[in-house]
């Protein structure tokens, strides 16, 4: 994984960062490790299934 360089800064409803934080403490990370891993799965697995041709990326379905 790269090198972390740059900050993002998000809003969410309380009880979904409460929610993130039960994730992230069951995955032993902490929680901006947990949403970076999260996000890596979804950008990089949403476009390997896209380069693989699936049609269920396209629409989502894959990640539903």
């Amino acid at each position: 994984m790269d090198k972390k360089t740059e900050r993002l800064t998000i809003w969410l409803p309380e009880s979904l960062k409460i929610d993130l934080m039960h994730l992230a403490a069951g995955d032993d990370r902490r929680l901006s490790e947990y949403i970076t891993h999260v996000l890596f799965a979804h950008a990089y697995g949403h476009r390997r299934l896209q380069e693989d041709g699936c049609e269920a990326a396209i629409s989502g379905d894959a990640l539903r």
